[in-house]
């Protein structure tokens, strides 16, 4: 089943989990208007819109962290050994907005397993297993 991607004011299809490797690569390398990198992701089933995403990914890869959220039922995704991080994680949302400031104790993901939680999503529509989760 195809899913969509949605950033900043970009958004892609993604036809098969091998597709999240280049959206990560693209959404994560682009400096933008507020000389910051770290970007929120959403990630639906392809037809419905970005405020109906369950997964969001919120992800710097210079730093090496992400906040991973299940929206449903508004969990958090963490790694197995994660250290939570004295930083709080400043975010670009859209470029008209605010940045996002999210806990660094809350950004308990490397980029490597937001990624594998990604594929794991669009492979199969549920939660990623890749990850535990605690309420947010």
């Amino acid at each position: 089943m195809p899913h969509t991607a949605w950033w900043s004011y970009d958004s892609r299809t993604l036809d098969s989990p091998t597709d999240v490797e280049d959206l990560f690569a693209t959404a994560t390398t682009t400096w933008y208007s507020n000389a910051v990198k770290a970007i929120r992701i959403l990630i639906g089933p392809a037809g419905t819109d970005e405020t109906r995403a369950p997964l969001q990914v919120d992800i710097d890869i210079d730093e090496g962290r992400a906040h991973v959220r299940w929206r449903p039922d508004d969990t958090l995704g963490f790694e197995e050994g994660a250290k939570p991080h004295h930083r709080s994680l400043r975010v670009h949302i859209q470029s008209d907005e605010p940045l996002a400031t999210l806990e660094g104790a809350d950004c308990l993901v490397t980029p490597g397993y937001a990624l594998r939680a990604v594929e794991e999503y669009t492979e199969t529509g549920a939660r990623p297993g890749c990850l535990g989760w605690r309420p947010y």
